[in-house]
């Protein structure tokens, strides 16, 4: 397993292609600085042969993780001071070119400017060197411990063909989303309790579907959904994802809005529940209430209070791993417990994602081999077909021999929570892959991403190998990834929104888990989710309903100078939200982010940004979508490396402009 390795590959590429670029040779470097960058060209050769070997050994050596994670995180930081290195010797470039196109060489009149210019470079150096040291320390001390770790290098490790034969092959197309195997008399008995009135009190009725996790219940709820019976048995329906957080006023909102096919902008509670009884009254209603996690009757009971006006025959399903949930809602010991897949349906959905075919007739050399890899993924349909997606088009049986056998499968039970069937396909995801899907810890559970903005925030971070000049190549790189991590199961298409994906809780757990420490999040309470903060270099943050972000909640930054994304988690409620955003918050951040390649935040009450943007000289990717920003600053037309500025719905910018 590649704990935090994901983000590494790609940093480490970097690092070789800058120490090694023309810009190295004729840039203007104190005589110290290139001494030091000639030392780095020197070590980092003889670890990277490592890395290999250290990324496979971390999961059971926990010495050797330490050590990979000191190493990625000195990475990011040598990246860094690279790509200042650059953009100075970019910058000197078009200074002397500009000076060259004049009628008149340039005359220094003012010596005290002249002055405080030497003055300038000359600290500039010294803080530069003193950087470069320290990086040249760590680095060595980083190297003198490979000796403790029993490392072997790539060139002598043999009869590894399988990560060639994965990044030669990939997908093309995701398995169609309407068929399953096994399912079908679930979704009959569950297509019987939605047809069929039931007596009681109440004019609805709740049908939970519970069971544990990857088990496939949304996948179930959803065709049941969709399925063509129900055409005109309900007049009313509509999806809500719950989560871990109940929240009922946007668990409201969102059921208001699918049965109007209207935004609304209502932030009372009672007024809204008030507008969805209007429109529940009397009529038939089919709703999904999708993986709920809360006990709390009290909050279940307030959501219902709209439904008690609808017609008698109303149905609800809730999805659930909790039984005691599901008795709660329905208010009897009546639950739909969905089991694990029988051992022939398991065989039918491994044969149609490895093989593309309904059975092994076909392939009996293989059967035997696929009838132990199925058990070893204890029936579960999220790890069958995650790890059928690894061997699809690969019809060999060492190539089937060489998973069955994967030491993964021998790791104690207690070590991970992460499904070992699960972290074995994350394994042999072609390395491109890797990096993406690992990038994607920074999305909390049920999180609902955009794939055209996953692919500006991917290359925006450098995880597409991109080149220079080559914009509109790197995006269709990054498009592919996600088409090929979707039709592997890492992501799945959103059930309340068919044009956004989300990732099953168990996928959210592997990234986290693949990620280690470089990415977090901020909860609303101020708690870094995920990981400890030290070493984090990637941000992510919620929203609260009526937030005004001061500069109190993000004072922790201050000691965090290193970080490069910073990045707001906008949902479908983000756009009548009144929130606001202190101008100390955007000052700060211009201040010690200077490492910043994302800075995203949309929706907020911005009018303007600071000159001082053009001081966070890495940065990539902007996002100030649906803010009140009149005008931007010149200096944003600085900016070396920017790629991406966000303005969508700024309607003041455009009266400015």
């Amino acid at each position: 397993m590649e704990v935090g390795s994901a983000l590494l590959s790609v940093t480490f590429e970097v690092l070789l292609s800058k120490l090694n670029s023309s810009v190295m040779e004729w840039v203007k470097l104190p005589k110290i600085v290139r001494a030091e960058m000639q030392n780095w060209s020197s070590l980092l050769p003889k670890i990277g042969v490592l890395l290999e070997d250290a990324e496979e050994k971390q999961e059971t050596d926990r010495v050797v993780k330490l050590w990979l994670a000191d190493f990625r995180d000195l990475a990011y930081d040598m990246e860094d001071m690279l790509e200042e290195v650059e953009i100075d010797a970019k910058r000197s470039e078009l200074t002397a070119k500009a000076q060259a196109s004049t009628s008149k060489p340039r005359q220094l009149t003012y010596p005290k400017l002249f002055n405080k210019v030497t003055r300038f470079r000359a600290d500039r150096d010294r803080e530069m060197a003193s950087r470069v040291k320290d990086i040249t320390a760590r680095l060595q001390n980083i190297e003198a411990n490979i000796s403790k770790l029993g490392l072997i290098s790539s060139t002598m490790r043999t009869g590894d063909k399988f990560h060639k034969l994965a990044a030669e092959r990939l997908p093309t197309t995701p398995s169609p989303e309407h068929h399953i195997c096994g399912r079908e008399n679930e979704k009959e008995a569950i297509l019987k309790m939605l047809l069929t009135d039931e007596s009681k009190d109440e004019p609805y009725s709740v049908i939970p579907i519970v069971g544990m996790g990857g088990l496939g219940k949304t996948t179930l709820a959803r065709l049941v959904y969709n399925d063509e019976k129900l055409k005109g048995m309900f007049g009313l329906k509509a999806w809500a994802c719950i989560s871990e957080q109940f929240d009922v006023l946007r668990i409201t909102r969102s059921i208001l809005e699918q049965v109007t096919g209207k935004k609304c902008d209502l932030e009372d509670l009672s007024s809204l529940q008030d507008r969805l009884k209007e429109k529940f009254s009397g009529r038939k209603f089919f709703l999904v209430l999708d993986d709920i996690w809360n006990k709390k009757y009290g909050l279940w009971d307030e959501l219902r209070k709209p439904f008690l006006s609808g017609a008698f025959g109303s149905k609800i399903i809730i999805t659930t791993r909790d039984e005691d949930i599901g008795k709660m809602m329905k208010g009897n010991d009546k639950v739909y417990s969905l089991e694990l897949l029988e051992n022939d349906a398991c065989l039918s959905l491994f044969a149609r994602h490895a093989l593309g075919v309904e059975n092994f007739d076909a392939y009996p050399n293989l059967k035997g081999v696929g009838e132990k890899i199925v058990k070893k993924c204890k029936r579960l349909p999220l790890a069958i077909k995650t790890l059928s997606g690894l061997l699809r088009g690969k019809p060999h049986l060492h190539e089937w021999k060489y998973i069955l056998n994967s030491k993964i499968w021998d790791l104690p039970e207690d070590s991970s929570d992460i499904l070992p069937a699960l972290r074995l396909s994350y394994n042999h995801l072609p390395s491109p892959l890797k990096r993406c899907f690992g990038y994607c810890s920074i999305f909390p559970k049920d999180y609902e991403f955009d794939e055209a903005e996953l692919v500006l925030l991917w290359m925006a971070e450098g995880l597409l190998q991109q080149q220079p000049q080559r914009m509109k190549q790197t995006k269709d790189l990054g498009h592919r990834h996600f088409r090929d991590l979707l039709s592997r199961a890492f992501f799945q298409r959103s059930s309340k929104d068919a044009s956004l994906f989300v990732m099953h809780d168990l996928m959210v757990d592997l990234a986290i888990h693949v990620a280690g420490e470089t990415c977090c999040t901020l909860e609303l309470d101020g708690k870094i989710s995920n990981v400890s903060f030290q070493k984090a270099r990637h941000l992510s943050f919620p929203r609260g309903k009526r937030e005004f972000m001061v500069s109190k909640r993000f004072e922790f930054l201050e000691e965090k100078r290193n970080l490069r994304t910073f990045l707001q988690l906008t949902d479908s409620d983000s756009w009548h939200r009144s929130c606001f955003l202190s101008n100390t918050v955007l000052q700060d951040l211009m201040k010690n982010l200077k490492c910043l390649r994302v800075l995203s935040l949309p929706y907020y009450r911005i009018t303007k940004l600071s000159d001082r943007i053009g001081d966070l000289k890495h940065l990539r990717f902007i996002n100030l979508s649906s803010t009140q920003i009149e005008s931007l600053p010149e200096s944003v037309g600085y900016l070396p490396y920017l790629q991406t500025l966000l303005l969508r719905n700024c309607e003041k910018l455009g009266h400015h402009l």
